[in-house]
């Protein structure tokens, strides 16, 4: 939920980014985790509720995770150079997905019939295409389309027949061109804002490949996992860009009364002696980059006659 893509970079380590997993942030998605206080599992049945409640933001997620899966934008899937230009990449994938779906849409409803019902044919598709359904809610690596590239590169090259497409095309020709360039702005656009959401603004991976200085992203409350018994508070900081250090600060009434300094446990257990209203702050510091540092505010608690009632931070 908290991303709409991921890829995996292999290349040198350029400013903070270290080889490994590149993530493209779903702001929404993000949203939704922290609201919940959404553990990093979720059962189905957790899921269907999260999607009842949560209806448009579910599908709007998973338009722009489906345009991702289609859109391999990198030559290689272990990727070396994740700056280099993806204009062509995009283009040509958008394309070849569009000119696909107008081929089926406006074939002759007896021709598309006919595939379907030769087993030889749509038993294939099926097996093919429904794996890749399947992980459309999950971790939304390029690689796992695979079966789908197959089938669409197979299908452009083999199934089409382009005289009747040119014709279709002289027949329609304005309100078609009107469709094709609608289509392909709308789908360059959902793969710019997503290489945009890496972390702070400036972070951005650009589609024309200028080169970034590609910084861990933002310390937020989604990255927390919180949980309460009695006057005691267990908090595990699940910040995973990099080697940290992790301290945090008990405020009570904006005072600072109690500070567990840095070290390498990314948990805190602390229990309360009085009543009252303290708040939890996370401090993390990057254990090879001193300028690597964030700190947020993770919960409020407020304690009463020995219980506590935690509301998350920002």
């Amino acid at each position: 939920m908290r991303y709409e893509r991921y890829e995996t970079y292999v290349g040198d380590k350029v400013g903070n980014q270290d080889t490994g997993g590149v993530r493209f942030y779903d702001y929404t998605g993000s949203k939704i985790v922290s609201l919940e206080n959404l553990p990093n599992n979720i059962s189905l049945f957790q899921f269907i509720k999260l999607f009842l409640k949560y209806p448009l933001d579910f599908i709007g997620m998973y338009v722009r995770s489906t345009i991702n899966y289609m859109t391999p934008i990198y030559s290689e899937i272990y990727v070396n150079d994740i700056w280099k230009d993806k204009s062509f990449n995009i283009l040509l994938n958008a394309i070849i997905w569009i000119i696909a779906f107008g081929t089926l849409i406006f074939q002759p409803k007896e021709k598309v019939r006919e595939w379907f019902k030769n087993f030889k044919f749509s038993v294939p598709i099926f097996c093919f295409i429904f794996p890749c359904l399947m992980i459309i809610p999950g971790a939304p690596e390029t690689r796992f389309f695979l079966p789908a590239y197959f089938l669409l590169y197979g299908f452009v090259c083999y199934k089409i027949n382009y005289k009747e497409l040119f014709s279709l095309l002289k027949k329609y020709k304005y309100s078609l061109t009107i469709m094709f360039f609608a289509i392909l702005f709308t789908w360059i656009s959902v793969i710019g804002s997503t290489l945009g959401n890496t972390g702070q603004p400036e972070d951005a991976i650009l589609i024309s490949g200028i080169e970034q200085n590609f910084g861990a992203p933002d310390l937020v409350s989604a990255d927390f996992k919180v949980s309460s018994k009695e006057n005691k508070i267990i908090i595990e900081n699940n910040y995973d860009y990099g080697d940290y250090n992790y301290a945090w600060y008990i405020y009570c009434n904006e005072e600072a009364i109690d500070k567990i300094m840095y070290s390498d446990n990314n948990t805190l257990e602390y229990e309360f002696k009085e009543d009252g209203k303290y708040s939890i702050k996370s401090f993390i510091k990057n254990t090879k980059d001193s300028e690597d540092k964030q700190s947020i505010i993770v919960c409020t608690v407020d304690v009463n006659n020995g219980k506590t009632k935690v509301s998350k931070g920002m």
